[in-house]
């Protein structure tokens, strides 16, 4: 009797066993399509707070993103490789009046000139995902990701005397990023996740799809 019960709770153990090693919600094959939005928008912010100071002219600041998506593919139950792909921008604009001289009337005139700057930031990166899952709706995990960054700054002036120029920040095109998040799942596949750390964006949420 004794060794039966003692077959019986190890049959027992097994099974929970499997179905807790298989009741996750990240595994070996599973993959996942995240869609989502940051915040703050650093350059927006920087924008922002020159727009505060300008005292000559109407200022206007606007912009999106960051806006971040994701795919990834499960090496293991553990482990995850895929692609991160991250945008934002904003612009800066400032309008006002001034003085320019008619050659055909010989008089000054007045006139109102604007001036525009936009700042556009697009990362493309390998990234590699840790996760831990908790159960078949809750997978936390920390990604570490590596790859190209591109960064292209815009000015433009309707002042004939205005600045223009065009510059690409690529210098140094590496982009890189860390991030500690959460993914849960209301369904099998569909689901929201959160992320924080550092990928253009302090905080991060959205959407997540799971395919197994």
């Amino acid at each position: 009797m004794k060794k039966t019960m003692k077959s019986l709770a190890l049959v027992i153990a097994m099974i929970i066993g499997s179905n807790a090693a298989h009741a996750q919600a990240f595994d070996e094959g599973t993959k996942v399509f995240s869609l989502g939005y940051g915040f703050p928008n650093f350059t927006k912010s920087v924008f922002k707070a020159l727009s505060s100071s300008s005292t000559d002219g109407s200022t206007k600041v606007t912009g999106a993103g960051p806006i971040h998506f994701r795919f990834e593919y499960g090496l293991s139950e553990t482990w995850g490789i895929g692609a991160s792909i991250n945008f934002a921008n904003a612009a800066w604009e400032d309008t006002y009046t001034g003085t320019v001289f008619n050659n055909v009337t010989q008089q000054n005139e007045t006139k109102t000139f604007t001036d525009k700057w936009t700042r556009r930031a697009l990362s493309a990166l390998v990234r590699f995902n840790k996760h831990f899952p908790i159960s078949d709706k809750a997978d936390v995990f920390t990604g570490v990701g590596l790859g190209y960054n591109s960064v292209k700054n815009d000015y433009d002036s309707s002042n004939p005397d205005g600045i223009q120029f065009s510059v690409n920040n690529n210098l140094f095109p590496v982009g890189f990023e860390w991030t500690v998040g959460m993914r849960y799942y209301f369904t099998d596949n569909i689901g929201a996740y959160v992320e924080g750390g550092l990928a253009k964006s302090i905080l991060q949420f959205g959407l997540a799809i799971k395919l197994d």
